[in-house]
């Protein structure tokens, strides 16, 4: 065989090697099976079944707690009418049910300038068990045994009052944080009540906290609303220290704010903000309603309930669903209160000046 036949062997072997190496790639570029799509959204139903009560004649819920399906409690300050259509003198703080019935339970403490109990108003409420239940007038907090109700503190002359109260939050009855107007910030530890500088004097309308593993993370939500001058502030609180957080992003008329361990932060009121880090500006979610937003709650980042006027809204992991009339009644008023608890929401408010509780039931899927 010549030099140049031996070349041309290996030419030919070449060209062919390098044909069959294309067809190779287009056929298997060709074959190739489809990537396998992305893991599915864990995602919530937005099924419910929705049923509203009233309570009482007048007033209103504003605030309330699930302990299971069959106790639940709600505060506010709430009026029945007496035999001759007349309104009573004195309200009830508190309504329960009892899986079957809402009731009503007046609730006595010390009043500013009084040296008598006497029943009045209730604000705000936080649950740990049926026999271990905290309530809140402007003034006091109340500690239910569950036998007897006792004053484990008179604001007022307990410890320098700086604001009247209107939320608490609390990992336990050992720890709690009471919260109001004037950016009033009060820690209860069991024993002793601290008054903390909050950082801002401006009302303080929501706080939540999580806690993770050894880590407890609490954040208080301050805005005037639409009272001038207009003002707002996150205050993260650590033990009896706070440090005021970046708030450039979000709207001044702002009333609530819910967070999950390692997860999202969210906070409603005339739109819906949501971020990743409190390091990172807040962004004005998708979901959108003409109605004010009152109250966000959730037991998941796949689980979450906003409500406000005229309106409740289901976040399920992927997509909102809102519901209105004449999925749930339409009213003049508002739902204040939220809890959700397993596949139960629960929202208390006022409709036409009656105290009201809307309760969705989640279907299965």
């Amino acid at each position: 065989m010549t030099a140049e036949s031996k070349t041309n062997t290996w030419t030919g072997g070449i060209l062919s090697l390098v044909m069959f190496t294309g067809m190779a790639i287009v056929f298997s570029a060709c074959t190739s099976p489809t990537p396998p799509p992305p893991p599915a959204v864990d995602t919530t139903s937005h099924e419910f079944i929705w049923h509203l009560d009233t309570v009482g004649a007048r007033g209103g819920l504003w605030d309330i707690a699930i302990i299971d399906e069959n106790n639940i409690w709600a505060v506010g300050d709430v009026y029945l009418r007496d035999s001759s259509g007349a309104l009573d003198p004195d309200p009830y703080g508190l309504a329960k049910w009892n899986g079957t019935s809402w009731k009503l339970e007046r609730v006595p403490y010390h009043g500013f300038g009084s040296s008598t109990l006497h029943p009045g108003p209730l604000f705000t409420i936080r649950a740990f068990g049926e026999n271990d239940v905290y309530v809140c007038s402007s003034t006091n907090l109340l500690w239910w045994n569950g036998v007897t109700w006792t004053e484990k503190a008179f604001f007022m002359q307990n410890l320098s009052f700086t604001g009247q109260v209107r939320k608490m939050w609390g990992a336990n009855g050992s720890d709690l944080y009471c919260v109001g107007r004037s950016g009033a910030l009060y820690r209860f530890t069991g024993t002793t009540w601290t008054s903390i500088a909050s950082g801002t004097d401006v009302d303080f309308k929501d706080i939540w906290g999580s806690t993770s593993g050894t880590r407890t993370e609490i954040l208080v939500l301050a805005s005037n609303g639409a009272s001038f001058p207009l003002g707002k502030g996150l205050v993260r609180v650590e033990g009896s220290n706070t440090t005021v957080m970046p708030t450039d992003s979000l709207s001044d008329v702002l009333s609530s704010i819910w967070f999950w361990p390692n997860g999202k932060y969210f906070i409603a009121g005339s739109g819906f903000y949501s971020t990743q880090s409190l390091s990172t500006p807040w962004i004005r979610n998708p979901m959108q309603s003409i109605f004010y937003m009152d109250c966000v709650r959730g037991t998941g980042t796949n689980d979450i309930v906003v409500v406000g006027s005229k309106m409740v809204s289901h976040y399920n992991g992927s997509t909102w669903r809102q519901f209105t009339s004449p999925e749930i009644p339409t009213f003049y008023g508002s739902y204040i209160g939220l809890a959700v608890k397993d596949n139960r929401v629960t929202a208390v408010g006022t409709a036409d000046d009656v105290p009201i509780v809307l309760t969705g039931i989640r279907l299965p899927p």
